[in-house]
């Protein structure tokens, strides 16, 4: 259903008061389908705006999609403040320069989507928790190398299912809490 028709169904249907004449009624609600309109246009505006990040940063570690100078222009990445030199920007592919992105904006959710999916940084924590623990099982020799390879390409697989990457530092930020006491 289109914007229009959905502001007319509104209107029409969700009217609560009464108007002495039809012609009153036809009236408010061409006011309500104008107000609907001008609202969903400044939603969307908003919604779709790319924001300059010389002047703007999207929270850390958050997925956003990002318009960049190299050749492929959009990339999902994310921005980690506190970073030393000029890569603040990381994708799936590793770091970006600074100095290459243009533009960033939002990845808006889907409703049905809401409270469900996980967020980029529980999901870069997960990555990161996965490879520490094949690392840790294949140093104590709890997987063998072929064991170790499957369980690589089991964990690029969800790697790249949710468009992640992680640095280094992620990785071995990982701990175990042990506690012998119950």
């Amino acid at each position: 259903m289109e914007t229009i028709e959905k502001a007319r169904e509104y209107a029409r249907n969700g009217m609560s008061l009464y108007m002495d004449t039809s012609d009153e009624q036809d009236i408010y609600c061409e006011d309500l389908i104008q107000a609907y309109l001008a609202g969903a246009k400044s939603e969307r505006k908003e919604l779709t705006r790319w924001h300059d990040p010389k002047e703007e940063l999207p929270d850390g570690n958050r997925d956003v999609l990002i318009k960049t100078t190299l050749c492929t222009k959009y990339h999902i990445a994310f921005y980690k403040a506190n970073e030393t030199r000029n890569y603040h920007w990381h994708e799936n592919n590793g770091a970006i320069d600074d100095d290459m992105v243009i533009g960033w904006r939002e990845i808006q959710e889907q409703d049905g989507d809401m409270g469900k999916e996980k967020t980029a940084a529980e999901r870069r924590k997960e990555l990161a928790t996965l490879l520490f623990c094949q690392s840790y099982l294949y140093y104590h020799d709890m997987l063998s190398s072929a064991e170790s390879k499957r369980v690589c390409k089991r964990i690029s697989a969800f790697q790249n299912e949710h468009r992640i990457a992680i640095t280094r530092e992620q990785i071995d930020s990982v701990e175990i809490k042990y506690n012998d006491e119950p």
